[in-house]
């Protein structure tokens, strides 16, 4: 198998994965930032952090509903939520805000995770491919990526205020990858590039 090939079959999932990784770089590289201004201790951060999982497991429930619902828009769709739950921490402005945030972050990017998984899964098996391989190293290369860049841009001064409507920008323009031809679930009929090799 051809990367040119593998990239071009999980174009859609490997943008939501993409800005999955920008998003928890970015804000992994804030949260001193973030703890500041809302004026959170360790361990009170360590407690909001909670309602991010919790809102990830909500999405995990909803996922399914979800897919089935928005079928092929399903991608682009969450992708914007996640755009804009970049946002979030900016509007904290307490430990208990920020937790209120974090819950609806938690499920913006759980429901992007989950459902580009999804379409990676129906991809290979669609197309007889290793697909997982390329797509979280995609990830992991956005994840270092935003976590470098929001790094030096702290170094020069920025902030959260400054630096996360930019990643917002960068996961607005990935949406565009995330658009498809088949339903996610694979219940749309497909059309050539879609198909299969040898049909």
């Amino acid at each position: 198998m051809s990367l040119g090939r593998a990239s071009r079959v999980s174009r859609a999932p490997i943008g939501g994965l993409m800005s999955v990784g920008i998003f928890w770089g970015g804000f992994s590289a804030l949260v001193p930032d973030i703890k500041h201004i809302v004026g959170a201790s360790d361990q009170q951060f360590g407690l909001a952090l909670i309602l991010s999982a919790l809102g990830s497991i909500s999405a995990t429930y909803l996922v399914p509903a979800i897919g089935a619902r928005l079928g092929r828009a399903t991608l682009p769709i969450v992708g914007v939520l996640l755009a804009m739950a970049f946002f979030y921490p900016l509007f904290a402005t307490s430990v208990t805000a920020l937790a209120v945030a974090l819950y609806f972050m938690g499920a913006s990017v759980a429901m992007l995770d989950i459902s580009s998984n999804v379409r990676l899964s129906a991809l290979e098996s669609r197309h007889g491919l290793h697909l997982m391989n390329l797509s979280h190293a995609m990830f992991s290369f956005a994840f270092g990526g935003a976590a470098f860049v929001a790094g030096l841009a702290r170094k020069a001064g920025y902030g959260p205020a400054e630096i996360l409507p930019v990643f917002s920008g960068v996961a607005l323009l990935l949406v565009v990858m995330m658009r498809e031809s088949a339903d996610i679930y694979g219940t749309a009929k497909l059309d050539a590039e879609d198909a299969p090799a040898g049909t």
